[in-house]
C-alpha cells in the first residue's frame, strides 16, 4: 500500500525541525547549570584570638538593643540627652549568671552576694567580670579551697569577689590602650600590665599584645548582652586579702 504525503504535511513537518533546531541552539544543555547545593564555598582560616581583638558575642536577649545603643551614643556626641538619661533601667544579670555558671563554675562561688549583681545591674552601660578559669582555683591549693569556703571567710571572700568586677564594659583593647596603669574594680585599683615575648629573666622582650590585671593574664575574651567577660588565668584580687582568711570580720 502506497502512502501519499500531502504538500501541506511537507511544510508542516519542515516547520517543526526547524524550530527544534533553533530552541537547541538557544538553550544550553544541563550541564551547563550549576544549582546552589551544587556550589562548593570554602571556610575561611580560623584565627586565634588575642587580647587586643574584640569580644566573641555569645549571648544576646530581646532586650539587648544595639542599635538603640548607637543611637544613644550618637546623640550624646551631638550634645543631645540620650534616652538612657532619661530613665536608666538595670540590666538583667540572669543570663550571665547562668554563661558564668556553666563555664566557670568555681568562680561563682566569690559572686554569691547578690549586693554584687545588684550593683552591677545599674553599671553604666553595662559591666565586665573578670573570670578566672578553674585552672587557676586548682592553683590555689587545698588550704585556700577550705579558707574560700569557710563561713568565717565570708566577708573575705566577698571582697575577693569585688576585686573581680566593674561596673562598666570595658574591652581588653582598652585596657591595653589604657595610659593610667590600673583599673578601678568594685573592690578597689588594680594594676594593668602588658605582656612580652622573648628578652632575658624579665628584661628586654617585645610586647605581644597580650594584657594583664595585677599579674593574672587575659586569655579570651566574651560579650554576653553587651557586658564583657575576661577569662583570667589567676584571680585579679590583691593577695593581701589571704592574710584576712580565719578572721570573723575584716576591721
Amino acid at each position: 500500500r502506497t502512502m501519499t504525503l500531502r504538500p501541506s504535511s511537507v511544510v508542516a513537518a519542515a516547520c517543526y525541525l526547524a524550530l527544534l533546531a533553533t530552541v537547541g541552539s538557544v538553550v544550553p544543555s544541563c550541564s551547563a547549570f550549576q544549582f546552589p547545593h551544587q556550589q562548593q564555598y570554602a571556610a575561611p582560616p580560623r584565627q586565634a584570638l588575642t587580647s587586643r581583638q574584640q569580644p566573641r558575642r555569645l549571648w544576646a536577649t530581646a532586650g539587648d538593643d544595639a542599635s538603640a545603643t548607637s543611637s544613644d551614643a550618637a546623640t550624646a556626641a551631638e550634645g543631645g540627652t540620650s534616652s538612657s538619661d532619661d530613665e536608666k533601667k538595670p540590666f538583667d544579670t540572669r543570663v550571665m549568671e547562668m554563661f558564668l555558671n556553666q563555664k566557670y563554675p568555681a568562680f561563682m562561688q566569690l559572686l554569691s552576694n547578690q549586693d554584687i549583681w545588684k550593683e552591677l545591674s545599674t553599671g553604666d552601660g553595662g559591666y565586665t567580670i573578670f573570670a578566672p578559669n578553674n585552672k587557676a582555683f586548682d592553683k590555689l591549693g587545698e588550704k585556700k579551697l577550705l579558707q574560700l569556703n569557710d563561713p568565717r571567710n565570708l566577708e573575705t571572700t566577698e571582697k575577693i569577689g569585688r576585686y573581680h568586677a566593674i561596673a562598666a564594659p570595658v574591652s581588653s583593647k582598652q585596657i591595653y590602650d589604657s595610659n593610667t596603669g590600673g583599673i578601678k574594680t568594685l573592690g578597689g585599683d588594680l594594676p594593668i600590665g602588658k605582656t612580652k615575648k622573648g628578652g632575658f629573666l624579665g628584661f628586654g622582650g617585645e610586647e605581644d599584645g597580650g594584657v594583664t590585671v595585677n599579674g593574672a593574664k587575659i586569655l579570651e575574651s566574651f560579650e554576653v548582652t553587651n557586658c564583657i567577660v575576661h577569662e583570667v588565668d589567676d584571680l585579679i584580687h590583691p593577695k593581701l586579702l589571704w592574710r584576712y582568711m580565719d578572721q570573723l570580720r575584716i576591721l
